[in-house]
């Protein structure tokens, strides 16, 4: 599942889901660190590298 909105870098895992928030790398706000994710996915396995 891939939300945001809340500008804020996050990845976990629940039960069998797998969460990612890539934050924010637009104009700053919120005094929150400009951030990114690259999710590389291959042979059914995931890859998340902020």
């Amino acid at each position: 599942m891939i939300y945001g909105h809340s500008h804020q870098y996050a990845a976990y895992k629940e039960e069998y889901i797998q969460y990612i928030n890539p934050g924010s790398c637009g104009r700053k706000r919120f005094n929150l660190p400009l951030s990114f994710v690259s999710l590389d996915i291959e042979e059914g396995k995931m890859k998340i590298t902020k």
